[in-house]
């Protein structure tokens, strides 16, 4: 079900893709940069410019990259065709060298990259844009170097033995209105993964799992994330949480719900505000560190709501509805905290225990 929903979404943004067009290095203009079709794999960019898909493409080589980078300021547009590799013991679907950037890609379909720790789409350089884009049936997701843009892109179905991920944007960056699902690594797992000083807006995360350490959304410190909905991520240790930040970050309503520990697990000098944590199987909000404010988050059929392990921090105006235990650690010397109420009361400091 959520699959072929993801993939509508994704047919009715794919014709709406910005063409990944920029000033190449050499040309006075856009209208002067060469198109170059990409007809066969594997296929080498050596040189700035527009590049094309007009077919799908396979690989059937193995340990061999499909695409790779080798230029600053480089478009690829798949037009909505696919680049499909040859499954186990691939390489990565698109490769950009490290020491390049600005590369844009958008509109295409990565399939069948399987090769141990490779991706679908792995632009390790910084400065990227990776729009409209799904991948289906890989290793992992989607990597970008720093200061970087995931948008409107789809991950589903990725697998590996060791560390899973769907998408991992190094620092700075911003990923959003993306949708990852289904994402398993033996060793750990998340959905989306992001470095310091950057953003996550307006995705969808479900069903991620891992037989170690799970996350919806893993997130640096100095990060904002925004609008997002994770849901069903499932770890065998405790330090799995559906979002996680470290400190002196944002957490501004988010949904986190039906996730085998926490909700949300955040650190300290951050703020939560207006966020729903539900029927997570341990604390819906963890909030672990010094100096947060905590203002007007929902926390439902969770084994703890609120749970606290420092003290400076500022918890006004929430509620907690059907938890084991609402509130843990609010009345520390140190915190400032509205009055607990079990009935509505008109006080919009005061958090409620219903």
């Amino acid at each position: 079900m959520l699959l072929s929903f993801i993939l509508l979404v994704f047919a009715a943004f794919a014709q709406e893709g910005e063409a990944p067009k920029m000033d190449a290095e050499g040309y006075g203009s856009v209208d002067e940069i060469p198109e170059t079709e990409i007809a066969s794999l594997p296929f080498v960019i050596s040189r700035s410019g527009y590049y094309f898909l007009k077919t799908n493409l396979t690989l059937t080589t193995p340990e061999v990259d499909g695409i790779v980078v080798n230029a600053d300021k480089v478009g690829i547009d798949g037009l909505g065709f696919s680049v499909v590799g040859p499954g186990e013991g691939s390489g990565h679907g698109i490769a950009q060298n490290p020491t390049n950037r600005y590369v844009m890609m958008a509109n295409a379909t990565l399939i069948g990259w399987l090769g141990a720790g490779k991706y679908a789409v792995h632009a390790a350089g910084g400065g990227n844009r990776i729009e409209n884009v799904v991948v289906i049936g890989n290793s992992k997701g989607i990597f970008c170097g720093d200061s970087s843009t995931i948008a409107s892109c789809v991950v589903v179905s990725n697998a590996v033995q060791e560390s899973g991920c769907g998408i991992y944007a190094k620092t700075g960056s911003e990923v959003a209105g993306c949708a990852v699902a289904g994402v398993a690594g033996r060793l750990d797992g998340f959905g989306i993964r992001v470095e310091s000083n950057s953003a996550v807006r307006r995705c969808s995360v479900e069903n991620i799992m891992s037989d170690g350490s799970c996350y919806g959304i893993l997130a640096d410190a100095v990060c904002r994330i925004e609008d997002c909905e994770v849901r069903f991520c499932q770890g065998q240790t405790e330090s799995s949480a559906g979002i996680r930040a470290l400190g002196t970050s944002v957490f501004l309503e988010n949904r986190s719900s039906d996730n085998s520990h926490h909700g949300i697990w955040m650190a300290g000098i951050s703020r939560a505000e207006r966020n729903v944590m539900e029927r997570n199987n341990a604390i819906g909000l963890y909030v672990d560190g010094p100096a947060n404010r905590i203002e007007e988050n929902v926390v439902v059929s969770n084994k703890w709501g609120i749970r606290l392990l420092d003290s400076g921090n500022c918890i006004i105006g929430n509620r907690a509805i059907g938890n084991v235990i609402a509130y843990e650690g609010i009345m520390v010397s140190g915190n400032v905290w509205g009055v607990i109420s079990k009935t509505a009361v008109d006080d919009p400091k005061a958090n409620l225990d219903l």
